[in-house]
């Protein structure tokens, strides 16, 4: 996968990756609690990065 290979050197220079894989999902979130992991996730990114 392209995805891994970018993760992959990122990782490889040192960077933080947030990165997160759905076995059972192609490029759209159809199953709803993918959905909502990935929300959490980005809400998770969101609070770190901009804070509250």
């Amino acid at each position: 996968m392209e995805s891994d290979q970018i993760v992959e050197a990122l990782r490889k220079k040192g960077q933080t990756v947030e990165y997160l894989i759905f076995q059972d999902q192609g490029h759209d979130f159809l199953n709803p609690a993918n959905r909502l992991q990935f929300f959490e996730a980005v809400e998770v990114f969101l609070n770190k990065y901009l804070g509250k």
